[in-house]
């Protein structure tokens, strides 16, 4: 079973292992000392040693040759994994959701602290998922968007091809899933207002669970979400970035707007991304829909909405092709999509 296991000689991994048996052990040491008397968790203290026992003499090792707390795991015992950091999150699942009689609040709040630890670690070492294997989603409307986040009482938006539409007024071509933008600093209240659903980090074509309470990491843009259990994802919410009341372009902080010109409303009621903020986003590396959103509704953009996309552009982009069309263009502004 072990033959061909490769040893784990790399620093950061060893580094990674011996802080992990230092934090598990020594929290499960001192839990014992504080539970000496309990009958419950007695036995599970004695199957881990009996459990460890037992993978030593199926490795061949003596207790002399396990690694201790601050013994590098790449040493004598590459293969090595200590009983503690498997069985432990199995552990403190049973003690979080056990009340003891007498059991102090110091002992009670250790608990949690050896919890957190072995859920860190176990989130840690969780593979990513590979988005391009589980994109299946719910093709919601943005009325359906509407009443998931009636309750919202900060700003949120469509956004992506839902935006384009509503403000063209019409549906002008499929759309598998449905974008609300929000901002950055609102991610734990969205959250909130959604419980019992899972988050997940989408970044570099992979998927990592967004634990609870926690908010997404600083360079994640993008959280795939659905109910706990659901097979389809629900929403795609696209995070952006605000200072005040000011809307910030993520890829440039020097583009701003109010966010009330950020964010539009259609005839009923449903805000949604303004189309030359959208068109700005898709205006890096255009896609086929996104070179038909563009064509769509470039010219029906008011003469302001215009002139601030070339400037956006001409700051980020000066070789895109979109900026000569919009600087040579010589459209007729349509009135048939109320700005």
């Amino acid at each position: 079973m072990f033959k061909n296991a490769k040893p784990r000689t790399s620093r950061g991994s060893s580094e990674s292992c011996r802080k992990r048996g230092e934090s598990t052990s020594q929290n499960l040491a001192e839990l014992r000392r504080g539970l000496p008397n309990s009958l419950v968790f007695r036995p599970i203290f004695k199957s881990i040693r009996s459990l460890t026992s037992a993978q030593d003499a199926q490795l061949g090792l003596s207790s002399n040759s396990r690694p201790r707390p601050g013994q590098d795991c790449a040493g004598p015992s590459p293969h090595y994994r200590p009983c503690s950091c498997i069985f432990m999150p199995i552990i403190v699942c049973m003690i979080r959701r056990c009340t003891l009689p007498g059991m102090s609040p110091s002992v009670a709040n250790l608990a949690k602290k050896t919890s957190a630890t072995s859920e860190d670690e176990a989130f840690a070492l969780r593979p990513e998922k590979n988005c391009d294997s589980v994109e299946n989603w719910l093709p919601l409307r943005p009325a359906d968007g509407q009443r998931l986040l009636s309750a919202l009482r900060v700003p949120w938006w469509v956004a992506g091809g839902w935006a384009i539409d509503l403000f063209a007024g019409c549906q002008s071509r499929p759309h598998k899933d449905l974008d609300i933008g929000i901002l950055r600093r609102d991610s734990l209240l969205v959250i909130a207002a959604l419980p019992s659903w899972e988050f997940h980090e989408a970044k570099g074509g992979n998927l990592m669970r967004l634990r609870d309470g926690c908010m997404p990491r600083v360079d994640v843009n993008s959280l795939w979400c659905k109910p706990a259990g659901a097979t389809q994802w629900v929403l795609e919410l696209m995070l952006d970035n605000a200072d005040g009341d000011r809307w910030i372009f993520r890829r440039d902080g020097q583009i701003q707007c109010p966010l009330a010109t950020a964010i539009r409303r259609d005839d009923d009621g449903i805000p949604f991304l303004a189309p030359e903020i959208q068109l700005l986003y898709k205006a890096h590396a255009p896609r086929t829909q996104d070179q038909a959103d563009f064509d769509l509704i470039a010219p029906r953009l008011g003469p302001a909405a215009q002139a601030w996309l070339r400037g956006a552009l001409a700051k980020t982009d000066p070789a895109n092709g979109w900026l000569s069309i919009l600087e040579t263009a010589n459209w007729r502004n349509s009135n048939a999509c109320s700005q």
